[in-house]
């Protein structure tokens, strides 16, 4: 039920012309055809799309128009654009039979100019306008046959959606209802050339220091290029260098270098090695390296060869022996000036010498 109640209302829509929806005016012609001059529509903004005649009389000659109908453009970029007008000269397009008199391509009629209320070639000028944004072409024409609706009181009018007048023809006589047809024709949507936005803000540096790049961006949205309109020339993206001061480098150790030579050859000595802070130097505020410069170990730990000295002789000790006899007293060295160590030789000689003394009764 609902699915039938939706179709029904589609339908309906579709069956809806434009001419309801657009914003179309009557222009009130009763008296202006009557004599020489202008009738136009009562906004330059709006364009014909029919003319209404009453009921045969007379010579049927074109002061039985009466009406007519102009409405605004059905094309949204086209919609309440001020107009551009021009005056289309039919002087003597509509002095012969079986011709049309035409507005310039791209324009519609908005009214026209009689020298005299009688005869159709009496219609001297168009009043002929397009909004000014229109090419100076049509999307689509075609020829209304009116016929037979001139022939009595009515509209005569172009039928399809979106169509409007920008010509008259006219058949083999000066009668009113000799003009048989309108040329009708679409507006072509506006032309619309593209044109950038502002740019919007810069993005983020690609690099805190040293040096890096940014970019901002637009888009061809300002308005966006439609009918057939220019793309936006230039570039969508700007670049700019940033954040170009030189970045804190931070001191690194380079590698040690060779030991120096050991300060003993034997019995224990110290070697050093050291390394710079310049791998790499520390620069723009950045830290010195953490640690120490120099290295140390100790070397040569094994024992010197040192050949054993004498220390110098002791004082004779106690003469020893039996009282009143001859007894004996010494004296000894040692073999530690220095010490004999490692492979180094003992000391030659002897660490004891005696002499011959007399002892002392107590």
């Amino acid at each position: 039920m609902k699915l039938a109640f939706a179709l029904h209302l589609i339908s309906i829509l579709l069956m809806i012309q434009p001419d309801a929806i657009l914003s179309c005016d009557t222009a009130n012609w009763w008296a202006s055809l009557d004599k020489k001059g202008w009738s136009v529509c009562a906004n330059d903004r709006t364009f014909l799309r029919g003319l209404w005649r009453s009921a045969p009389g007379g010579n049927n000659g074109l002061w039985l128009i009466e009406q007519g109908k102009c409405c605004g453009a059905s094309e949204p970029s086209n919609a309440n654009q001020p107009s551009t007008c021009t005056n289309a000269n039919w002087w003597s397009a509509l002095d012969g039979k079986n011709v049309w008199a035409l507005c310039p391509a791209g324009y519609y009629m908005e009214g026209i100019y009689i020298s005299d209320s009688t005869n159709i070639y009496n219609i001297e000028e168009a009043k002929c306008c397009r909004p000014q944004n229109h090419p100076n072409a049509y999307e689509d024409c075609y020829d209304e046959d009116v016929t037979l609706s001139f022939d009595k009181e009515g509209w005569s009018e172009c039928k399809r959606a979106g169509y409007y007048m920008t010509g008259l023809y006219k058949s083999g006589c000066e009668h009113v209802y000799c003009i048989e047809k309108f040329k009708c024709c679409r507006m072509k949507k506006a032309v619309v050339n593209g044109g950038w936005t502002d740019f919007g803000p810069f993005g983020e540096c690609s690099a805190t220091c040293g040096g890096g790049m940014q970019e901002r961006s637009r888009t061809c949205t300002n308005p966006p290029p439609s009918g057939g309109g220019a793309q936006c020339s230039g570039s969508a993206k700007e670049t700019r260098a940033c954040n170009a001061e030189p970045c804190a480098v931070d001191g690194g150790w380079s590698e040690y270098g060779e030991w120096c030579e050991c300060s003993k050859p034997c019995g224990g000595g110290v070697q050093s090695r050291s390394r710079t802070c310049s791998n790499p130097p520390p620069a723009h505020g950045g830290k010195d390296c953490m640690g120490m410069s120099e290295e140390t170990m100790e070397c040569n730990t094994q024992e010197c060869d040192v050949n054993g000295g004498w220390s110098k002789w002791s004082e004779y000790g106690e003469c020893k022996g039996k009282c009143n006899k001859r007894g004996k007293k010494y004296k000894t060295r040692t073999c530690t000036n220095p010490p004999k160590s490692g492979n180094g030789k003992n000391c030659k000689g002897k660490s004891q010498k005696k002499k011959r003394c007399k002892v002392k009764c107590a």
